[in-house]
């Protein structure tokens, strides 16, 4: 289906009709993400961010009701990413720690274990967590982190790393914007540029984490168990919560739209809204720009398919030619429609948007 410069794939492998299937558990389990939104929620300066009412616009589009989720005021990062790139930084943090003390990473007691034990493994983990959120585990001080970004996910890791005491390094493509590259500086973030788009940086920030040892905080990867994105992922869906905890789970939305990239952020709400409302969950529409339209040209080949970036987007976060592989089963399970955009219609519609009643 086309209509002008907006083309919509719907998509036939999207399940309806069920709950939040177990295969699909295994990606993003519960666990981990109440895990995240359990810490989160408790670091200071952690606050809901508004779901914003837009009346006008939902008249003029036929619409009962239209709710925004404005993430700029996100711990002060101007951006939903803080939940992901700082969370999956804590995650990093606390490891490193945990492996310098000695102590038993989480999950690991061995069946033989008696309780005492257990009991013991999980104080020292909450010590440990306690100590890399306050910004007090000094051991924090050795470990490195780094990871590609379009901008936004880079100044959360940069963040992060700032808030929990390790170095980092973020890797930025050559079309990322000075003043973007400025802002992770001012945090901390050492920026290294690299010469083609996104991908190249990611791929280049993975081979000099391999050669000196740092740890990659990434929102993607191209291996399907990567913990670090699942990390990241289970950050975001706390956006998710808040939204229910506003609208109630007895009055759900019919329709989440949400955009792609490398589908991290799709996936986080389709997983959350599902285990949430289950068979009665709203249909999800992942949104893309036409010239990075990784996750809708994936859906119509049925796997991860990769598209070069010909010309950067001005949808410049969105600017992903590789599909994430640890959130591609939930989006492609879970997503109804796929739309991209041209980007001429972008400015219009960014300016409809601002001018909407707060």
């Amino acid at each position: 289906m086309t209509a002008g410069r907006v083309r919509v794939h719907r998509n036939p492998a999207a399940l309806t009709g069920v709950g939040f299937p177990g295969h699909l558990e295994a990606h993003l389990p519960a666990t981990v993400c109440r895990r995240a939104r359990d810490t989160i929620t408790r670091w200071p300066g952690y606050a809901p961010t508004p779901l914003r009412e837009l009346p006008e616009l939902a008249g003029e589009l036929g619409v009962g009701r239209l709710s925004y989720k404005d993430e700029s005021g996100r711990f002060g990062q101007g951006s939903f990413k803080a939940l992901g790139g700082a969370y999956g930084v804590f995650r990093a943090v606390v490891a490193h720690v945990g492996r310098m003390r000695g102590t038993a990473p989480e999950g690991t007691a061995s069946e033989g274990t008696a309780p005492a034990g257990e009991a013991s493994v999980e104080a020292e983990q909450a010590d440990v967590e306690a100590e890399v959120g306050s910004g007090r585990a000094v051991e924090a001080a050795s470990l490195t982190v780094a990871t590609a970004s379009d901008g936004n996910h880079g100044r959360a890791v940069a963040w992060g790393a700032s808030r929990f005491g390790c170095r980092c390094v973020v890797y930025l493509h050559a079309s990322v914007s000075r003043h973007r590259s400025e802002a992770i500086a001012a945090l901390g973030g050492e920026v290294v540029r690299v010469p083609g788009g996104y991908d190249d940086a990611v791929r280049r920030c993975a081979t000099d984490a391999r050669a000196n040892g740092w740890e990659l905080v990434a929102d993607t990867s191209d291996d399907p168990d990567a913990p670090g994105p699942r990390e990241v992922m289970a950050g975001y869906t706390t956006l998710v919560t808040e939204v229910l905890d506003v609208l109630g789970r007895d009055r759900p939305p019919s329709h989440v739209v949400v955009p792609g990239g490398v589908g991290g952020l799709a996936a986080a709400v389709i997983a959350e809204t599902w285990r949430a409302l289950g068979p009665d969950r709203p249909d999800v529409v992942v949104v893309e720009p036409a010239l990075a339209a990784c996750l809708s040209v994936s859906a119509r080949s049925g796997a991860p398919t990769p598209v070069t970036i010909h010309r950067e987007t001005v949808m410049a976060g969105l600017s992903c030619g590789e599909v994430s592989a640890p959130a591609w089963p939930i989006v492609h399970a879970g997503t109804s429609a796929f739309v991209t955009l041209d980007d001429a219609t972008v400015p219009a519609a960014m300016r409809r948007l601002a001018q909407a009643p707060a």
